[in-house]
């Protein structure tokens, strides 16, 4: 049986997402915004203005983020939504979630090159690419894509300045 991420919830194949209503990769009603649960503490998150979370980045205070009062991870939500992008990170997901995407963002000038890109990194990883978003994949799954970016010409060496 395939499993499915979507909004941080697995699903089976054929199943709908909780938090989105989502269906095989379908929209099917408009996007329901349920309050996500934090994985570390399996608490509600909160959500909260980016003054919370950056005090010193004033261009950040008015976006949404969900928050975990309890241990401090947190996510950010999609422009002007409450639609988080990813599930909860703590400090040391936050940084291998941005070192992904460094590497990936390296790898691709458009959006055909991009596709083609995530259709092989996720071949490598044993995901299928529609599956994979880094702002949904653990620690593991991360070093896992950094390892295959920065040691294999699986993904457009040539672009690379590693």
């Amino acid at each position: 049986m395939n499993i499915s991420v979507c909004c941080g919830v697995k699903t089976s194949e054929g199943g709908r997402c909780s938090n989105c209503d989502e269906f095989n990769g379908v929209i099917l009603t408009q996007k329901i915004y349920k309050t996500p649960q934090c994985h570390y503490c399996n608490i509600p998150a909160e959500l909260v203005k980016g003054n919370v979370i950056y005090p010193h980045r004033s261009d950040l205070f008015d976006k949404n983020f969900w928050y975990c009062e309890n241990c401090g991870a947190y996510v950010g939500c999609h422009n002007g939504s409450k639609l988080q992008k990813g599930f909860l990170a703590n400090t040391e997901l936050r940084k291998l979630r941005i070192e992904c995407h460094r590497l990936f963002d390296k790898t691709w000038s458009n959006k055909k090159e991009r596709d083609k890109n995530y259709r092989k990194l996720g071949k490598s990883m044993g995901i299928n690419h529609k599956q994979l978003h880094f702002g949904y994949s653990n620690e593991k799954e991360c070093k896992a894509a950094i390892f295959i970016m920065k040691h294999t010409d699986l993904i457009n060496q040539q672009r690379r300045n590693d």
